[in-house]
């Protein structure tokens, strides 16, 4: 790669970083989109991992709220491995408005979200499960607020025993600071089975299933042309 494409990689990347990204990456999860294998999250096939999947991967990695950067491993079985790199890159950038990482170390960093079977395969799937888990832990991390106003004493003496809560402008400021799975099924067994007893698994793969069809905002034009002439020439440099 010569010094001009590898400026034309930099620039997506980091002209998003300002000082408070940067200092963001000391706590940041990150997303890997390429695999030796990759498992279809609708088919539950195992294959190779091509570039049009890091189409998917990079698309749910951009949809899902708890993945702060995505990084690529450079590994693509649908062509030639001296650019397979590039053109995993070229998808990455593509479909994930998120920084790009090739490489990072970082002591508090999230990493590998969407990799089983020892690195070995990369699961959309797995990616959705991860980044739920995620919710959760960030839930914890961020601790209870404990002052006069989550306390509420005062609402609580001024309704009192046999009261309720559903009408106090107390709960309207403050019943959406709850956060609740999409995942993991809270209800009781007979009211699962009045549901359809949909099981974790369905409602796993229809979630992802969702976050695929999900359209990434298109890069410029100019650069999307500079990306094809690019990958053009490196088909041409490399003899294929």
């Amino acid at each position: 790669m010569k010094s001009g494409d590898r400026d034309l990689y930099n620039k997506p990347t980091l002209n998003v970083l300002n000082e408070g990204q940067i200092e963001q990456i000391h706590s940041a999860t990150m997303a890997v989109l390429d695999g030796v294998d990759y498992l279809n999250p609708i088919t539950d096939e195992r294959r190779r991992f091509t570039s049009e999947d890091c189409r998917i991967t990079a698309a749910i990695s951009n949809a899902l709220s708890n993945c702060s950067w995505s990084m690529i491993l450079g590994l693509a079985a649908d062509v030639p491995a001296d650019i397979a790199d590039r053109v995993v890159a070229k998808q990455a950038l593509t479909y994930c408005e998120k920084p790009l990482f090739f490489c990072c170390s970082d002591p508090n960093l999230v990493h590998d979200l969407g990799l089983l079977d020892h690195s070995a395969v990369i699961s959309p799937d797995y990616l959705v499960l991860v980044d739920e888990i995620l919710s959760m832990v960030n839930q914890y991390m961020r601790g209870i607020l404990v002052n006069e106003e989550t306390l509420a004493i005062d609402l609580i003496d001024r309704i009192g025993p046999g009261g309720h809560y559903l009408e106090a402008a107390h709960t309207m400021r403050h019943f959406r600071d709850v956060w609740y799975s999409q995942l993991f099924d809270r209800t009781n067994y007979d009211t699962w089975r009045q549901q359809g007893s949909i099981h974790f698994t369905e409602r796993l793969r229809e979630k992802t299933r969702k976050l695929m069809d999900l359209d990434t905002e298109p890069l410029p034009v100019e650069v999307m042309k500079e990306m094809d002439r690019m990958e053009i020439k490196w088909y041409k440099d490399f003899g294929h």
